[in-house]
């Protein structure tokens, strides 16, 4: 499992990480200190703390990590 942080504080925030995780082909999974949910799942996603950082969890190869989370650096948590 591969892991990074982001921060998402708006609707539109979510809705665009949303979709970029919708086409991967690995599943992705965000969660904060409680609970971790699919980050396809746009209502899901609204059951987390966005006051603070997100953590992402996925499964996948190096290339196709790299990949996903340089298409999510805006949402990079610092």
């Amino acid at each position: 499992m591969k892991e990074f942080c982001i921060s998402v504080h708006t609707v539109q925030q979510v809705q665009d990480f949303v979709n970029l995780a919708m086409r991967q082909p690995f599943e992705v999974l965000v969660g904060d200190d409680r609970q971790q949910v699919s980050g396809k799942n746009f209502m899901g996603m609204f059951t987390l703390d966005l006051r603070q950082p997100l953590h992402v969890a996925v499964n996948c190869d190096d290339p196709s990590f790299l990949q996903f989370q340089k298409e999510t650096s805006v949402l990079l948590a610092s």
